[in-house]
């Protein structure tokens, strides 16, 4: 049997085999990925593609200062990508999740073929806000879509889109031809507006409607106006400074004050009435004039001016009575009379004598009367009635 002699080394040789050794071992590392640990001042070698199955995270212990940052030229500074989650996710606990900046483009940008920019809150109130815009000269958000809604909000429960501001137009919508302002709803108020001190809706237009209201149900109006608190419920005003003050306890007021060519209210139809008045213990139809006339009616040719039917009461009318044994009795009227003053009479009763008629009426301006005059004396009290017509 050979038995194997050992050969003694020497320390050359032994220092010879450990560096072999260590060449060996390095060249196995090189072989296969390591994890990397970096600090400040250390390079980082780009334009590999790396994969791994843990999260890479990469911390700055210097407040204010920004931990990772990606430049392009002309291309994607960072991009994230993923086949069924955020490509992109932000998270602070104080300050902005995701911020985005450009000199003279968009800040942030979201494209998709469903929902290009999601924002989602679980705050509430101003502190639960899903996406916030701000603008300190231009729009703080703007919505803008090639064929479609340019801006939608929707809500299960509460309003769908809020415009607020301190100073001017909270909600402005405008369109080149199309309409500016759209509001619809199923069971509600299309559009609704409220104030608590001036218009709670304010329509304008330069060449056309301010406002245009239209209703295709055949039992309810285009337009409503009601007053809760006794006022006017439509006003309508032709002229221009401040808008007159309303009356109280009045459906629909009109007023107009350019010149004598003005209405206040106007009625027209073709065949039907122009104005109608109905009243069930009051007045259907009122006129009033300090100094002009209070109701005035005219007609054209083959028409009729006034036409009533059934009673009817004048105030410049009445009835009076001569006394037995007297000709003549005076009556003031309560009227203003003129020298131009009509005023007719005939007699109510029996004077006593067929011969006995009305001989004349005196009408005296200065004392706003007038003094009917028998042809005889009176054998009884006879009435006599008159009418006054200026």
């Amino acid at each position: 049997m050979a038995i194997e002699t050992a050969v003694p080394r020497s320390r050359r040789a032994l220092l010879a085999a450990s560096l072999g050794g260590l060449a060996a071992l390095a060249a196995q590392a090189l072989g296969r990925p390591l994890p990397t640990r970096a600090a400040n001042g250390d390079p980082v070698t780009v334009g590999g593609t790396l994969s791994g199955t843990a999260i890479t995270k990469i911390a700055n212990s210097t407040n204010s200062n920004t931990v990772f940052w990606g430049a392009s030229s002309s291309g994607v500074g960072v991009y994230g990508t993923s086949s069924s989650s955020s490509g992109v996710r932000g998270e602070s606990s104080g300050g902005r999740g995701v911020y985005g900046l450009s000199g003279g483009d968009t800040g942030v940008f979201g494209e998709s073929s469903a929902v290009g920019v999601y924002g989602t809150s679980s705050g509430i109130g101003e502190n639960g806000v899903g996406v916030y815009g701000y603008s300190n000269s231009a729009y703080g958000v703007l919505g803008q879509s090639g064929s479609f809604t340019g801006v939608y909000g929707i809500s299960t429960s509460g309003v769908g889109v809020v415009g607020e501001s301190s100073a001017v137009t909270g909600v402005e919508g405008t369109a080149t031809s199309g309409v500016g302002v759209s509001g619809t709803s199923s069971s509600s108020y299309g559009v609704y507006g409220t104030s608590s001190s001036l218009y709670g809706v304010y329509g304008i237009s330069t060449s056309s409607y301010g406002v245009l209201g239209r209703s295709l149900a055949p039992d309810r109006p285009a337009i409503v106006g009601r007053s809760n608190g006794d006022n006017t419920g439509i006003l309508g005003y032709s002229g221009s400074g401040a808008v007159p003050t309303s009356p109280t306890k009045t459906g629909v007021f009109g007023y107009a004050v350019q010149d004598a060519a003005s209405r206040g209210v106007t009625g027209r139809t073709t065949e039907g009435r122009g104005v109608n008045g109905m009243a069930t213990t009051g007045r259907g139809v009122y006129g009033y004039a300090s100094s002009g006339v209070g109701v005035y009616a005219t007609c054209g040719t083959g028409g009729t001016a006034l036409q009533a039917q059934g009673p009817v009461h004048f105030s410049s009318a009445g009835l009076a009575a001569i006394a037995s044994g007297t000709s003549d009795v005076t009556v003031t009227p309560g009227i203003d009379l003129g020298s131009g003053t009509k005023v007719l009479v005939t007699l109510m009763g029996n004077p006593g004598s067929t011969a006995t008629v009305v001989h004349r009426v005196a009408v005296h301006p200065l004392a706003d009367s007038f003094t009917v005059y028998l042809t005889g004396t009176a054998t009884g009290d006879t009435r006599v009635a008159w009418f006054v017509i200026s």
